[in-house]
């Protein structure tokens, strides 16, 4: 018995949305891991795109494989880059206040 079990249809036809993001993917369920997988079909040749990080498949499945595709790496890397950046600032800002409270209570100590 295969781990990978093919889903051909399912209630809100994401198996076949799927194909409509790209031709080459199809959707399965793994029997081992208990998870939705998507794969990439080429010939005979099949390689994991993403696991679904959600138990049941509805339309947050397919937003989530639209967040994944090369196409994006771009912005995602610059979305993190922004976040990356707004946490530095927070932690500069904390280190900032925390040595002027440091500064007032040493010279209001002299």
């Amino acid at each position: 018995m295969t781990a990978l079990r093919p889903i051909l249809t399912d209630t809100f036809d994401i198996a076949d949305r799927l194909r409509e993001i790209d031709a080459r993917y199809r959707l399965y369920y793994n029997l081992i891991k208990r998870r939705y997988e998507v794969h990439a079909v080429t010939g005979l040749n099949t390689s994991l795109q993403c696991v679904l990080p959600y138990p049941t498949l509805d339309c947050r499945s397919l937003r989530y494989v639209r967040s994944t595709r090369v196409e994006r790496a771009e912005s995602l890397m610059a979305e993190i880059e922004r976040d990356n950046a707004e946490k530095e600032m927070a932690q500069l800002t904390d280190i900032r206040r925390k040595a002027e409270r440091e500064l007032e209570h040493t010279l209001s100590r002299s």
